[in-house]
């Protein structure tokens, strides 16, 4: 790996670091949720353009987000549920 993109990846790794930390104070728990569920949909859907050539459209990214922490958040609830006798 060249120097110079070494040092963009340190730099990018800590300004991310920071900006996730100022998050977790400025949002209450379901806004941090929905933004780190949303980033992550971000960078999967940019993936899937770089490796496979495959665009999605901005609202369809965010809708698999919106799934994906609904999901979430059913699974959570099954799990508090008394397991049947």
């Amino acid at each position: 790996m060249p120097q110079s993109r070494g040092k963009n990846l340190q730099v990018a790794t800590v300004e991310f670091f920071l900006l996730t930390q100022d998050l977790t104070q400025a949002l209450n728990s379901q806004e941090l949720e929905l933004w780190a569920v949303t980033y992550w949909s971000i960078w999967n859907a940019r993936n899937k353009f770089v490796h496979d050539a495959v665009m999605i459209h901005p609202s369809l990214i965010f809708d698999n987000a919106m799934r994906l922490l609904q999901d979430f958040h059913r699974v959570l609830a099954a799990q508090r549920l008394p397991s049947p006798s």
